[in-house]
């Protein structure tokens, strides 16, 4: 067959399966979607089409090129397609089903037939196939998962040496793809800590390259080459993996075991006698047995990003108890997926001068010498304290004045009151409690205080639109869902994830907050499967194409901030306090992007209504602003829009709240990785 109707061939078959496919999800009856039960997610309003049935999907096409024949190919081009959809559905809160389908042709041979197998052995991929299907059963610390799965062990971003479970494809080693495997998997979690424990009661080795293509030539004449020897299914050659991961002081940190088979066959090679005297070499690729211990740790130091991840192969004997030789290189394994913003802080803080103790009072009393120095007269009558600074010794408070001043009253010759004295002193004392006393200006510190403990909640959760608008006009959606835990001593959790559009669908940004205003946050991209720690240097980005950095995403924390009332400004016909906030540390200084900040919050509820952001150079960079207050419960106010304004690149970020629940009773157990990787499925 020519290769010009080699390529039609393939287009039709892909065609045709693409519009059967698709024409069987769109003329299915629409129903509503099934609404989850909180505080688990919150579902799209009103989806409508193959949405309405759970199902996504895609339609990729591949073009591979090739600037040098080999002996074994000469071609220069590689063409590819792929369909895939995803059906996902959660019938109950504590189960979740997922199945991935896929159809691809190509026109090198790659794909060919529709073969179902468990394991999957053979050597050509198939045109139809399955490749994930998922079901999660529980509700709490602890999870079941079964069927054909994809896990992602480890914290490096290319090579895994922890990541063992998964087989690869590597028909194309330029373009390499992990194989999901059937399997059984329970995680609890406590915490940051997660134990999980994964069973594979059946091998399933990696696919190599085609014998005779581009990147495996045909063996020489004269040697003869045998099937691979795949473990047989029984209970000898189960295969086990477990995982303990927590967080500890800013370190990402896991111990693994694996104990199964090689994925990539090593070679037996031995004599073959085929005539007397002439002995043939004979070779069998052998899958062996292994054991990997492992550890991995993640941290930053400044702005660097740190990776630490080994593990220990120890290789025990072949099929059949025959010992394997001439192992040849392995293959790479490739993470694979877009760049990850940079990840990770360190956890030094920053050392704090002691306080500088007051000088203890000293009594001078009459008769006695004077301390030296003290160039005072000595008064007569009772002791009197002197000292650094001069202070009435019942405190500084307003409201103690008129007594203070009766008290001096009394004090003054030596505590003997003289009769006459006596009616004058009680006819001053209704006078001096009668004094005004001015009230006392609040500080910015004290202002920020009280907002956030008005506005206080102990769980929310959200459903927003944010509307990304460029400079000139163009506007794009998204959907997100956010949630928020105000935890143990007043620090805030928060879970934000993407619901749509489908190429940010998944993705999710967890945070923690911290006493010192070292956060953590993790984010979590789909096509990795697995969170990446966001550095100090890169919360200063911009958070997936919006004019939000991931610091703007933190929680106020008053700790790491220097406020001051810069004075008051009626916005929007609203008296509002102007507080202006500063870095408190060179640290914060450090990783803010910020200079400073001009915050209005109203004077009569304390919600703000606006901010400003001054860059590095102390120039205006962004502006937000707060619209169409809400009360969602007590004194806790909600904008249920709000835009931030990107002055100097002329974009914005409109974020509209569909949708509100307060007080639903999340659990500090939902801000967990658990939670981050799940992809809200």
């Amino acid at each position: 067959m020519s290769l010009a109707r080699r390529d039609r061939a393939w287009r039709r078959t892909l065609v045709a399966v693409a519009g059967s496919v698709v024409a069987v999800a769109t003329s299915a009856p629409i129903t509503a979607a099934q609404s989850e039960s909180p505080p688990r997610a919150v579902e799209p309003a009103s989806p409508t089409g193959p949405a309405a049935l759970g199902l996504k999907g895609f339609l990729l096409f591949k073009n591979y090129s090739h600037f040098r024949e080999t002996p074994t190919d000469n071609r220069n081009f590689r063409e590819e397609g792929v369909l895939q959809l995803e059906w996902a559905r959660r019938p109950a809160p504590w189960a979740d089903l997922r199945l991935v389908g896929e159809a691809r042709a190509d026109d090198d041979g790659f794909a060919r037939g529709v073969t179902f197998q468990i394991p999957e052995t053979a050597e050509r991929r198939s045109v139809l196939s399955i490749r994930e299907a998922v079901a999660r059963l529980g509700q709490g610390p602890v999870e079941v998962f079964a069927g054909k799965q994809v896990f992602a062990w480890g914290t490096a971003d290319a090579y895994n040496p922890t990541d063992t479970i998964n087989p690869y494809d590597y028909m194309d080693v330029l373009d390499t793809e992990k194989m999901a495997v059937w399997s059984v998997a329970v995680r609890a979690t406590v915490g940051a800590t997660s134990l999980t424990f994964v069973v594979v009661p059946v091998f399933t080795p990696s696919r190599t390259p085609l014998v005779g293509g581009r990147w495996n030539p045909p063996p020489p004449p004269g040697v003869i080459v045998d099937d691979r020897e795949v473990p047989g299914r029984d209970v000898d050659n189960m295969q086990y993996a477990a995982r303990l991961r927590t967080t500890v002081r800013g370190l990402d940190l896991s111990v693994s075991y694996y104990d199964g088979f090689d994925d990539l066959p090593e070679i037996r090679l031995r004599g073959e006698p085929i005539a007397p005297g002439v002995v043939l070499p004979r070779v069998t690729p052998v899958f062996t047995r292994i054991k990997v211990p492992g550890a991995d740790v993640s941290t930053t130091v400044g702005p660097f990003e740190l990776h630490a991840e080994g593990a220990f192969r120890v290789e025990l004997e072949g099929t059949d108890g025959r010992r394997d030789i001439g192992r040849p290189a392995r293959l790479p394994r490739r993470a694979g997926g877009p760049d990850d913003p940079q990840v990770h802080r360190g956890d030094a803080g920053e050392a704090h001068r002691p306080a500088r103790p007051h000088p203890r009072p000293e009594l001078l009393r009459p008769g006695e010498g004077r301390p030296q120095g003290d160039r005072r007269a000595a008064r007569r009558g009772w002791p009197r304290l002197h000292g650094r600074r001069s202070r009435h010794v019942l405190g500084p408070l307003p409201g103690q004045r008129p007594l203070l001043l009766l008290g001096e009253v009394l004090l003054l010759n030596g505590g003997a009151m003289r009769a006459r004295t006596w009616p004058l002193a009680l006819l001053l004392l209704p006078a001096l409690m009668c004094l005004p006393v001015p009230a006392r200006a609040q500080s910015g510190l004290e202002i920020m205080q009280k907002h956030r403990q008005l506005h206080r909640v102990r769980d929310e959760q959200e459903q927003q639109l944010v509307k990304l608008v460029s400079k000139g006009g163009a506007v794009k959606e998204r959907r997100i869902v956010r949630y928020t835990l105000n935890g143990r001593d007043d620090l805030d959790k928060i879970l934000v994830r993407f619901l749509a559009p489908r190429d940010v669908e998944g993705t999710a940004l967890l945070t923690w907050e911290a006493k010192d205003g070292n956060d953590d946050q993790w984010l979590y991209l789909p096509a990795t499967k697995k969170p990446k720690r966001i550095a100090a240097s890169g919360k200063r980005n911009r958070f997936m194409g919006t004019d939000f950095t991931y610091e703007d995403l933190r929680p106020e924390n008053l700790a790491v901030n220097r406020y001051t009332l810069a004075g008051r400004e009626t916005l929007d016909g609203h008296e509002c306090f102007v507080v202006e906030a500063v870095p408190a540390t060179d640290r914060e200084a450090a990783d803010s992007a910020y200079s400073k900040r001009r915050i209005w919050v109203r004077t009569d509820n304390h919600a703000l209504s606006k901010r400003e952001y001054y860059d590095r150079h102390a120039r205006l960079e962004k502006v937000e602003t707060f619209s169409k207050l809400v009360n969602v419960k007590g004194s806790a106010w909600r904008p249920d829009e709000f835009e931030m304004h990107d002055v100097q690149q002329g974009t914005k970020t409109v974020v509209i709240v569909q949708s509100r629940a307060v007080e639903r009773g999340l659990k500090d157990d939902f801000f967990t990785e658990a939670e981050l990787t799940r992809g809200g499925s």
